[in-house]
C-alpha cells in the first residue's frame, strides 16, 4: 500500500474514532480505505451507465 496524507475536519475524525472505538473499523486507516473503495465503485457506476452527475445535485 502506498502512504498518502489528507485533511479531514476535525468532526470527521471524532465519528471515526468513535467506530474505531465500538469495534467497527480496527483504525482511522481501514474506514478511509472503505469510504474510498465505495466511492470509487460508485463513481463507476455512474460512467459504466453513462450517469453523470454534478457537486449541486449532492445533498
Amino acid at each position: 500500500m502506498r502512504l498518502i496524507t489528507v485533511k479531514i475536519p476535525e468532526p470527521y475524525v471524532d465519528a471515526m474514532d468513535e467506530l474505531v472505538k465500538r469495534g467497527v473499523y480496527p483504525n482511522r486507516s481501514a474506514i478511509i480505505r472503505a469510504a474510498v473503495e465505495r466511492l470509487l465503485r460508485e463513481e463507476r457506476l455512474f460512467i459504466e451507465r453513462g450517469l453523470s452527475i454534478s457537486v449541486e445535485e449532492l445533498p
